[in-house]
């Protein structure tokens, strides 16, 4: 959300180390197109905003969405908008006058919190599990049959399913055999060989002996839900809090929002709104043996929303955060310390995808890097130096947009939003990726063979015999 403080006049484009160097065409797409794809798109809520997407999962050709929506509309839909909602930059979530609020679109179908669409024709698909709570993370299993799905829920298709499930990509059935129970909200998941990382605001998980005390994180073999030793350090109190990201260490312990495994799967990158997880604030990474902090750590001390890793070569995270402005992130695995590169915006950024070429980036902002280029909550910035790309769609409503996916040859963007330039596209939105030759990729793998990047120390060993993860999803906080 954007502070009503004044832009600083010199904004940073920080380059913290030797620039990433991009020769690959993309292992998903290139540069997105600029129209979105005619899809289905979610329901109006009590502010006449759409119901948002929090989450997306890609499987072959499928999108799995997941949020806050209760039902899906026709490609096109749109309904009048509030006058205490259209063209608001307000930041509100109050109702609208019960006579103002919209009513559901003709055609529109039910679903609660979670839907699929074919990426091919945007066409809504039977697939319906039914949660009863909002969905906020999601994930691919390795041999994509599987969706693990996580949030606010207690039950799903009416089966007993507390804040975490795993669900048939085929079916949408609940599998009654992983039911780990976990006593808060799941905010972030990550799957690395038969390891399940999952993040919120939970203070324990259920285990075979009773209750395992996991604040915030826990590590759950994949298969079978049951919690793993794996133990993190205990974190500290305090939050970033309000709009503008206000370190406030009287306040309880922050939430972790967002998790990735890079390359081989030895360190594990957490992000959250913490202000003391091993002594770190905004941002830590993990030994994935030990759960205790990494010798690489980086100078971030803001809260970091989303996270991802560049399908290239898996050894650069992309971050999204927030505070006083936001910012989009590159950090080199084995280059601690500073980033590679930091983008400033105007505004939090809570959603972050890549491609091989550019960085996505989802938020709340009106404006983007030193330059002030105007983006409307969506902008695109180069893998290299994280300079402003020419790609500007334009999403709406005050906030816009919240999260990302990349997969299927295309950009998949979740939010709050009606349009998307000026044309009804509610709650979500697709781009087509370029299409290129070179590296070649789908959700299911990738192998790169022209990318080049800064020099760095030789990978880690694979010290617990992890197989690497074969299906690339993205998850959201």
């Amino acid at each position: 959300m954007r502070p009503v403080t004044l832009i600083p006049l010199v904004i940073c484009l920080a380059m913290a180390g030797p620039t990433l160097r991009v020769d690959a065409e993309a292992v998903e797409g290139g540069e997105a197109s600029t129209e979105a794809d005619l899809t289905w798109g979610t329901g109006p809520d009590v502010t006449g905003r759409a119901q948002r997407v929090m989450a997306m999962a890609v499987v072959g050709r499928t999108v799995f969405l997941g949020g806050e929506f209760t039902a899906m509309v026709p490609p096109g839909s749109t309904w009048p908008m509030p006058t205490t909602t259209i063209n608001s930059t307000a930041v509100s979530t109050e109702p609208a006058p019960a006579a103002e609020r919209p009513a559901l679109p003709a055609g529109s179908r039910t679903r609660n919190h979670l839907a699929a669409l074919d990426v091919d024709n945007g066409t809504l698909l039977p697939w319906n599990p039914d949660a009863d709570a909002p969905v906020h993370a999601m994930v691919v299993s390795a041999d994509g049959t599987q969706l693990y799905v996580g949030g606010e829920f207690d039950r799903i298709g009416g089966q007993p399913a507390a804040k975490l499930a795993r669900i048939d990509v085929a079916t949408g059935k609940v599998d009654p055999t992983f039911r780990p129970g976990i006593d808060g909200r799941v905010r972030a998941l990550a799957l690395h060989g038969n390891r399940l990382y999952v993040g919120g605001s939970f203070g324990s998980v259920d285990g075979p002996a009773g209750s395992v005390a996991r604040p915030k994180l826990a590590a759950l073999d994949a298969a079978s839900g049951a919690v793993l030793p794996w133990t993190p350090p205990a974190l500290g109190p305090g939050a970033f809090l309000t709009n503008s990201g206000v370190p406030t260490p009287t306040a309880p312990s922050g939430d972790v929002v967002a998790i990735a495994v890079p390359g081989d799967g030895s360190r594990v990158f957490v992000a959250g709104s913490f202000l003391d997880f091993a002594g770190r604030s905004g941002l830590v990474v993990l030994d994935s043996l030990t759960g205790q902090a990494a010798p690489e750590q980086y100078d971030i001390d803001r809260p970091v929303f989303d996270l991802d890793v560049w399908p290239v070569d898996k050894e650069i995270v992309f971050g999204a955060a927030g505070g006083s402005g936001g910012h989009v992130y590159a950090f080199g695995v084995d280059r601690p310390g500073q980033p590679l590169w930091s983008t400033w915006v105007d505004g939090d950024a809570p959603g972050v995808a890549a491609s091989a070429n550019a960085v996505y980036l989802m938020g709340h902002y009106d404006y983007a890097g030193p330059h002030k280029a105007e983006r409307r909550h969506l902008a695109a910035f180069d893998v290299g130096d994280g300079a402003v790309e020419p790609w500007n769609p334009v999403a709406n409503t005050a906030q816009g947009a919240f999260s990302a996916a990349v997969g299927a040859g295309h950009l998949f963007v979740g939010g709050e939003f009606t349009r998307i330039n000026g044309r009804p596209q509610p709650g979500f939105a697709q781009f087509d990726l370029a299409a290129t030759t070179g590296i070649s990729s789908t959700t299911t793998g990738t192998t790169a063979t022209t990318a080049r990047i800064p020099p760095r120390r030789p990978s880690r060993p694979d010290r617990r015999g992890l197989r690497p993860r074969a299906t690339r999803a993205t998850m959201n906080g």
